[in-house]
């Protein structure tokens, strides 16, 4: 009796037999690439998104709504509009249609889903529009709105600040290049400084190779340290701007000195007013939402980002005269 043993063939020879070629797993095409402005600029992008993506805490929605995705179009689009496919509510997202109304408001919203169906949604009628911000309650050219714009712009800013760090770090690597007369020279001359890198204490030098070499700085570590620094300072005031705009206290001293307590209150007054500018328009719009389809949605700031929105206490009588006399130095 033979008894076949079944034996597992290379992926090529798999691919052969069944009439294609299956590519084989490479794992080098997760290494480590070179700094690319469009890598990093993609890889911030979602980082600040992932980082405001759950700034409201939704409960009592239906099953049917997906808060992920639906504080991704609010964030990204700066809009989405609850209406009902098959007796079912869900948020969707699509685009402007109909006559607007005498204040060039939108009155109907186009959804072409293709899974649900197509529909044309009409406002306040059938469905109910929910909004970022109230800037993105005026229609746009485009399907972008909510905090598309600053998460971009603080993407590339970003992007180009990294870029301009590796490129300075690389630029101040080199500090000597040295001008040889011919390869001779130069071969010579690539073998002393080899020796000296590799920890002999002296060298012996032949004094006319010596005579052949013209050494020239290439870097001035003064320059590279200055460019490194207001680089990094540029940095964190993009970060900061980027959390102020959305309503997170993080300060950035362009002073180069400490805030006093008026200045720091001043600030996070300004930082309440977006967040709750945010909170109400979806408040406003689950009030519609609640009234319109007999739910119970409720929406309010997650405890996180209370934390981070909330604003400085008084200041007491010391820290009046402390800020006083900052004032009075300044």
């Amino acid at each position: 009796m033979v008894i076949k043993v079944a034996t597992l063939q290379p992926i090529e020879k798999r691919g052969e037999k069944m009439g294609s070629k299956i590519k084989p797993w490479n794992w080098s095409e997760f290494g480590v690439s070179n700094i690319d402005k469009t890598q990093l600029t993609s890889y911030y992008y979602k980082m600040l998104l992932n980082r405001v993506i759950n700034m409201f805490t939704w409960d009592n929605l239906p099953d049917t709504i997906d808060e992920q995705v639906m504080n991704f179009w609010l964030f990204v689009a700066g809009r989405v509009v609850f209406t009902e496919f098959n007796g079912k509510l869900y948020a969707l997202n699509g685009n402007y249609g109909g006559y607007p109304n005498e204040y060039y408001l939108p009155t109907e919203f186009v959804i072409a889903n293709p899974i649900l169906g197509s529909k044309i949604v009409k406002l306040d009628v059938d469905g109910v529009a929910m909004f970022n911000s109230d800037t993105d309650k005026y229609p746009t050219q485009t399907m972008t709105g909510g905090l598309y714009p600053i998460l971009t712009l603080t993407a590339n800013m970003l992007a180009d600040c990294v870029v301009t760090i590796s490129s300075a770090l690389k630029n101040g690597r080199v500090q000597t290049a040295f001008l040889c007369k011919d390869d001779t020279v130069r071969i010579a001359g690539e073998k002393v400084l080899k020796q000296l890198y590799n920890g002999n204490p002296a060298v012996m030098i032949d004094d006319t190779i010596l005579n052949c070499i013209t050494p020239i700085k290439m870097a001035d570590n003064t320059s590279v340290a200055t460019i490194l620094q207001q680089t990094v300072e540029t940095y964190q005031f993009w970060l900061a701007n980027f959390y102020n705009s959305i309503g997170v206290n993080a300060n950035f001293n362009m002073k180069r000195e400490r805030l006093n307590t008026a200045e720091v209150n001043i600030n996070d007054s300004a930082l309440f007013v977006n967040v709750i500018n945010m909170l109400n328009n979806r408040q406003q719009a689950v009030d519609k939402i609640n009234k319109m389809f007999g739910t119970n949605i409720t929406v309010e700031i997650s405890e996180e980002w209370k934390d981070l929105t909330e604003t400085e206490e008084p200041p007491t009588e010391e820290e009046g005269k402390d800020n006083a006399e900052d004032n009075n130095a300044e």
